[in-house]
């Protein structure tokens, strides 16, 4: 199951003296990140920039790593997938669209993210250290994702050099935090409804939904679609839709939606699910 459903203990069964019944089940889904990328799926790299005269580049690795941990957690349930790079920052735009086409071709990942290299602020009374970081998706939108940054040096800090102060794994660690929030999905709750029958089989199948087990779920509608009732039929093409949609595959979805509405025009919420299934395409 792809890790946009996230499972909620939360459900409400509505009970129907004939018919089908309906289970109605509140789902916490996945959006966009509030930089607007969402790259769920997709291959991951990250490349962070290190100044020339910069002989210790541990607060920039720092940065980095941080960043990547909160693309990993997010999206890769923690484990290390998302790969790190660095180079040495020359003249040039490394935010422009040239430059990160260039460099996610070179690199080979779906979608790479370039960390700046940082900059200190200090002789001020609130001492800074900030940074940016750019993001090009390869198989979404021909345009670079920009968001930036800062970390306030404690106070206890400004005591320090500013050697000391660059090789503080905290606040490299906190910067880099910062930045990874601006790619991290977005939760919205929303409520589901399937159909059941009074039979074992089909109330099985809504157990499986109700724990999130989608994959389970649509092998039992699969089987119980095959009913010569229409009417029943047109209920698991439904179901058979929404474990489409919820498990990422929205054509198919809509081919059992159109299904089921054939088979039964007044399918009350199909609707509903048809304009969820556009929104989340379009995304």
């Amino acid at each position: 199951m792809k890790k946009f459903i996230l499972a909620l203990a939360v459900a409400t069964a509505m009970l129907t003296s004939c018919g089908p019944s309906t289970y109605t089940m509140l789902v916490e889904m996945r959006y966009p990140s509030k930089s607007g990328m969402a790259p769920v799926g997709k291959d991951l790299a990250v490349l962070y920039l290190h100044d020339k005269e910069c002989t210790d580049t541990l607060f920039n690795n720092r940065v980095a790593d941080a960043f990547a941990c909160g693309l990993e957690d997010d999206y890769f349930g923690g484990s290390p997938a998302v790969k790190v790079y660095s180079m040495e920052k020359m003249s040039g735009d490394y935010s422009s669209l040239d430059s990160m086409v260039t460099l996610t071709t070179e690199l080979g990942p779906d979608v790479l993210f370039v960390v700046d290299a940082p900059r200190f602020t200090f002789g001020t009374s609130r001492p800074v250290v900030q940074s940016g970081v750019y993001a090009y998706d390869s198989m979404g939108k021909d345009s670079v994702y920009r968001v930036y940054a800062r970390a306030e040096i404690p106070s206890t800090a400004e005591v320090l050099d500013s050697l000391q102060v660059k090789n503080s794994v905290r606040i490299a660690e906190a910067l880099g935090t910062k930045l990874a929030d601006n790619f991290l999905s977005s939760w919205k709750n929303e409520y589901y409804t399937v159909y059941y029958f009074d039979s074992d089989d089909s109330i099985h199948a809504i157990d499986k939904a109700s724990s999130m087990e989608w994959e389970k779920a649509l092998e039992d509608w699969l089987r119980l679609v095959k009913t010569k009732n229409l009417h029943s039929r047109a209920c698991y093409e439904y179901n058979i839709a929404v474990a489409c949609y919820m498990l990422g595959d929205y054509d198919l979805a809509v081919e059992w939606l159109n299904q089921a509405e054939a088979d039964d025009s007044d399918m009350v919420n199909a609707s509903s699910l048809r304009k969820r299934i556009e929104i989340r395409k379009n995304l």
